[in-house]
């Protein structure tokens, strides 16, 4: 029904760079639209949310094949003025109330891949993968760090624990791998970055855990990272942690 784009000015950036965004709403129906919910929110975020704006002051009408034009500046600091890290951020327009004009039938949709935004380290990006194969028990549970893969735009980390923890008879053996995981890590003396979103796979004899959705990538001259499962969380185990490994990227 509309067709959103997000289109940033430049193919790339560097850190401080201002970013000019234009985001196009277009009414791609053969008929008259109008957009009730003004102010639209637009989500810039790397896994979660880091710059909120907020566009529009009135509700507007669209009629067929008719345009609406925004632009924004970015200056890369979150909502509370901290400058982010370099990493690929999704631009997202969120939930537009619509009413179809001949029939003033309303419905709402969201817009959650409009653009992105690639932010470089000046030195560029560390491309390699490495293996790892470190373990740390607490409390009679494993943790083995297998494997970290580091690309231009993010990175990826692989675990693996054991025992598999027990379950109920009311869940199926696959729910055994679940968990609330609290994360934390950081390259050499830099930041230090959360995140609780994780992959798992039950296997026979373990569970294979992976981060592998909006980790930051690494600078190609970093020369640690750091990396804690600060909190493991199982159901009717208990609770877990921290396991701390370090991994030397060069």
């Amino acid at each position: 029904m509309l067709e959103v784009l997000a289109v940033p000015d430049k193919p790339s950036y560097l850190p401080g760079d201002i970013i000019g965004i234009t985001l196009t709403i277009t009414n791609t129906t053969g008929e008259s639209l109008t957009l009730n919910n003004y102010p639209y929110t637009v989500e810039i975020s790397h896994g979660t949310v880091v710059k909120t704006f907020e566009l529009g002051s009135q509700p507007d009408h669209l009629t067929p094949g008719e345009t609406r034009t925004y632009t924004l500046e970015w200056n890369q600091s979150d909502n509370e003025g901290t400058p982010v890290n370099p990493a690929v951020y999704r631009i997202a327009l969120l939930y537009i109330s619509i009413t179809q004009d001949s029939s003033g039938i309303q419905h709402g949709e969201g817009y959650g891949e409009t653009g992105a935004i690639i932010i470089n380290y000046p030195q560029g990006a560390m491309q390699k993968t490495i293996s790892v194969n470190q373990s740390r028990t607490v409390d009679g549970v494993t943790l083995t760090l297998n494997r970290v893969e580091l690309t231009d735009t993010e990175m990826k980390v692989y675990m693996e624990k054991t025992p598999v923890p027990p379950y109920t008879v009311f869940e199926p053996p696959d729910w055994r791998g679940r968990a609330d995981i609290l994360v934390t890590y950081r390259f050499d003396d830099g930041n230090i970055f959360e995140t609780d979103i994780f992959g798992y796979l039950v296997l026979e004899n373990s569970v294979a855990y992976s981060w592998d959705y909006m980790l930051y990538p690494a600078p190609s001259d970093a020369q640690t990272l750091f990396f804690t499962v600060n909190s493991l969380s199982l159901p009717e185990a208990g609770v877990y942690g921290p396991f701390e490994f370090e991994v030397q990227l060069q």
